[in-house]
């Protein structure tokens, strides 16, 4: 009896439920229509309303009523007219590769000078955020060794010839964990 009654009262097209939309049903002709967007009032997101141009004023005035804004293309008049519109001028925009600034950071341990903290980090097998949080002083030491920016002096030697630093060097803190 039950089964009697659930077929009388439920309808069945044979088609199914589609989970990714309806497939079966033609996609919706927008053509002809004018896309506006609506925002404010109850809209929580802004919404695209696809209208007519015969009811555009109309719209309008009902989305006005209601609180919301409803924003036209500028192709198109208040009263659905179509206007011309100047096409945008394209500007050629020329890249260019952005210059690194060399660094130059000296390793208070050995000495040794070197153009940036990737070099550096490279020849004591670690990462550059170390050098990095060393320099800025939010790390005691780099994985042991202690760094310092150079001055303009040590740069300009530097570049004439190798370059020594005449400092005293500091003992590598061996304290720190792999």
């Amino acid at each position: 009896m039950s089964r009697e009654i659930f077929k009388t009262t439920t309808k069945f097209n044979g088609k199914g439920f589609t989970p990714q939309g309806q497939k079966h049903l033609p996609p919706t002709d927008v053509s002809g229509l004018i896309p506006c967007q609506a925002y404010g009032g109850d809209l929580i997101n802004n919404t695209t309303f696809y209208i007519p141009a015969h009811r555009l004023v109309a719209t309008l005035e009902k989305h006005a009523a209601l609180g919301r804004t409803l924003r036209i293309p500028q192709a198109y008049t208040v009263d659905g007219q179509p206007v011309d519109v100047p096409k945008p001028v394209k500007v050629e925009v020329t890249v260019t590769k952005s210059r690194k600034r060399k660094e130059y950071i000296i390793c208070l341990n050995d000495g040794k000078m070197f153009e940036s903290r990737e070099e550096a980090a490279h020849k004591y097998y670690m990462d550059k955020s170390h050098i990095t949080e060393h320099l800025q002083g939010r790390a005691k030491f780099a994985r042991g060794r202690s760094f310092r920016l150079a001055t303009a002096e040590e740069i300009e030697a530097y570049k004439i010839d190798a370059w020594e630093y005449t400092g005293e060097c500091l003992p590598i803190d061996t304290s720190f964990r792999r």
